[in-house]
Order: C-alpha cells, then structure tokens, then sequence
C-alpha cells in the first residue's frame, strides 16, 4: 500500500523529484530555466512512496509569509508537489495532498494557498475537486497570465 512519510530537506530522494518536477515544468511552459522559487528552510516534506518502496512523488507544506512578506502568519503554501509520470492516474496525488493538509493543520495553519499554471490541467483538477478556491494571483505570479493561485480552508 502506498505510503506518505514525512522526511528532511536534504533527503537525496527530493533532489531527485525536484530535478524531476523543474524537467517538466521547462517542457510544459517551454522554459528550460532551473530558476524556480526555493523551497523555505522550515518547510515539511512529504515523499511517497509505491508499494515496493520506491520513491515516486513529493511535496511541502511552507509559512506562505516566505514567498509573500505580508501574508498571515497562519496560512501555509504548498510547494513542490509532484507525482512521477509512471505513477499517476492512481490517487496518489490525493492522498499526497490529504497528508501535506493534515500537516498544515499540525502545524497549526487555518488554510492553505497554491500556484500551479495553465499548462498542468490535471493538477487544476485535482485542485479544485479536493475544494481549493481560485483567488487573486499574489506575490511573484501576480502579472504572470500563465498562472493560477487558490486558497484552501483547512479548519473543516
């Protein structure tokens, strides 16, 4: 049975999935560029893993005052979430998701935001059938028309 187990920053296994997750971004969007915004020091990662063990997605639930200075001291980002090509289709990404929204509750968070761009339909689905919101665009996607930002009340 697949599994979400927590682990650290500086897990090598996350490398792998990042490099994974910005290749994929560089074809989706046409842009080759590694330049994506970091992940915080004091964010909680998550990795899946299959059956047999293997690694085979990702993600983090980060204080949203990292990308934007201002922001409520009490609502989280999601950031770097990631299910292998060869894995999907599965409900995996769901149940990364239920995993990295407990977390946020655990960590005290009454809701969660997230970017994600017009060229990841499938994750704008997932997004908006677990109940995220559309919003405003903030902080560096503000001007960007490729991008999508939602908000997700985590206090239900």
């Amino acid at each position: 049975m697949p599994t979400c187990e927590p682990t650290t920053a500086d897990d090598p296994v996350l490398a792998m999935l990042t490099a994974e997750v910005i290749a994929e971004y560089g074809v989706r969007y046409d842009d080759p560029h590694d330049d994506i915004a970091p992940t915080a020091a004091d964010a909680t990662w998550v990795v899946v893993r299959d059956d047999d063990g293997s690694a085979v997605g990702c993600g983090a639930v980060q204080p949203w005052s990292h990308t934007v200075a201002d922001a409520p001291a009490d609502v989280g980002e999601l950031k770097r979430m990631y299910v292998r090509l060869p894995a999907r289709g599965r409900g995996l990404s769901r149940l990364l998701l239920d995993r990295l929204v407990e977390l946020a509750r655990e960590r005290g968070m009454t809701a969660l935001v997230l970017e994600t761009g017009i060229e990841q339909p499938e994750a704008i689905g997932l997004y908006t059938s677990y109940g995220f919101a559309l919003m405003h665009n903030w902080g560096p996607f503000a001007e960007d028309e490729r991008s999508r930002c939602f908000h997700l009340d985590v206090t239900r």
